[in-house]
């Protein structure tokens, strides 16, 4: 069986707050079992949330990049 986490040891490992883990839970961006008033997260589904993390990071980065270029365009034809 795979390795369970508490909120608290994956805000840890991410070094963010517990809040921030519970608002990935709420988003459905992390899944998690809740068992009584605690969740656990599976060693899995860790996994699988820093893959998807990394695919946003890279989609979001293309866009800046996009935008930074037309930005620049725009501002040269301008001046």
């Amino acid at each position: 069986m795979a390795k369970m986490y508490t909120c608290d040891e994956v805000a840890e490992r991410y070094k963010v707050r517990v809040i921030t883990v519970w608002d990935w839970i709420r988003q459905r961006k992390l899944n998690a079992i809740k068992l009584g008033r605690e969740y656990r997260i599976s060693e899995d589904d860790l996994i699988q949330f820093e893959n998807s993390e990394k695919q946003f990071r890279q989609m979001t980065k293309v866009r800046k990049e996009k935008w930074m270029v037309i930005v620049t365009k725009s501002w040269s034809r301008n001046v």
